[in-house]
């Protein structure tokens, strides 16, 4: 198994000395870790290594959907409930029949809501700012991804279900059980050391196979202290890639892991389907037939998970640095790849031959079993 993976080590080797970026992957199969690389240089010229921590950007999204798949395991809500329920002024301005599962999958009708992002760790200003929005359309109507808001809302309703914010319920609930000590939603101030900064990798800020204008990153904000610091599902989690699929491990054994289960095959099966079409994907001007699931990027969604996903049961998140993470249920296979850049034109090439090598290198090992 081992040496299947030597072309997928040596090819995110090569990005790290050729892009002159900061590099981890890890890739876990049946819950055996097969693949460890660290590669490449900080700002300060400290070599990488898998204790170093990269604020992962989007691709938190994938971590914020699994506490979800954990919190619907206990009770806490199902989808298709209407978030007037626990946040009865949420409903403002048109809102009252948005649910759950509008946010998780993206059709909650405020795509383009934000704010300073100094402000995003004031739990009241963003509760005020989402209760005081207008929706582009009315909740569960269409799609369009929210990049921004997503995290807020699930914040508030967490804290509204435990009386804790999801960064808080990620580590005490998930992590410190298995033994995760490098996944934060909100950084602890002491380990702020160990983050290697995000930059500019490349000048140029547009997708070139699929014409997405990325988002304009004009200052640094994502490597702000305070801002690193807030529990943000959005974009806030900062982890090794080891952590990282230690955690999506759970999603690779559909909710099993370290002899105890999180939550069943059913509730995975759901967080798993398509939401949308790719056809309404492309039309908002996202990632060219993006499928999103209960929060989850999913099958079949191309490029993201190689041009062909390992099966109909993988998902994960990408994240604005070209992170990602990946976890296939079919296949118990789990990988995360960290990388310090923000935007750029490679960000989708490289995942799309990350998860090309991957798949090829699994192919690979059960031909040879």
């Amino acid at each position: 198994m081992l040496s299947s993976f030597r072309v997928v080590e040596d090819v995110i080797s090569q990005w790290a000395v050729e892009e002159g970026a900061a590099i981890q992957f890890v890739c876990s199969v049946r819950g055996r870790e097969v693949s460890n690389v660290a590669a490449g240089y900080d700002d300060d010229n400290n070599l990488i290594d898998q204790q170093r921590l990269f604020c992962v950007m989007s691709a938190s999204k994938a971590v914020a959907a699994l506490v979800m798949l954990y919190l619907r395991a206990q009770g806490c809500y199902e989808p298709d409930e209407r978030i007037t329920r626990w946040w009865p002024r949420f409903g403002r301005h048109g809102k009252e029949g948005a649910t759950v599962a509008h946010v998780l999958s993206h059709r909650l009708g405020l795509p383009r809501l934000t704010t300073d992002h100094r402000l995003w760790g004031d739990r009241e200003h963003m509760r005020t700012l989402v209760e005081e929005a207008r929706p582009d359309w009315r909740p569960g109507e269409r799609f369009g991804y929210h990049g921004g808001i997503f995290g807020p809302v699930l914040d508030e309703l967490v804290h509204r279900w435990t009386g804790e914010s999801m960064g808080a319920i990620l580590q005490k609930e998930l992590c410190a059980p298995m033994g995760i000590r490098d996944c934060f939603m909100g950084l602890p101030r002491d380990a702020g050391h160990r983050i290697v900064p995000l930059r500019f990798l490349e000048s140029n800020q547009m997708d070139a196979a699929s014409k997405v204008v990325l988002p304009p990153f004009e200052t640094g904000w994502f490597n702000d202290p305070d801002w690193l610091s807030a529990s943000n599902p959005s974009s806030g989690v900062v982890a090794s890639a080891s952590a990282l699929v230690q955690l999506l491990d759970i999603l690779a054994h559909s909710g099993y892991a370290g002899g105890r289960r999180y939550w069943g095959e059913a509730l995975q099966r759901d967080a798993e389907r398509a939401r949308n079409t790719p056809e309404e994907a492309s039309a908002s001007a996202t990632l060219p037939g993006a499928a999103f699931g209960l929060g989850f990027l999913v099958a079949p969604t191309p490029r993201v998970f190689g041009v062909v996903p390992m099966s109909r049961r993988t998902l994960g998140h990408i994240g604005a640095t070209g992170a990602v993470v990946c976890a296939d249920s079919a296949a118990q296979v789990t990988y995360a790849f960290t990388i310090n850049g923000v935007g750029g034109s490679r960000a989708l090439v490289r995942c799309q031959r990350i998860g090309d090598l991957v798949a090829e290198a699994v192919g690979r090992s059960e031909a040879r079993s």
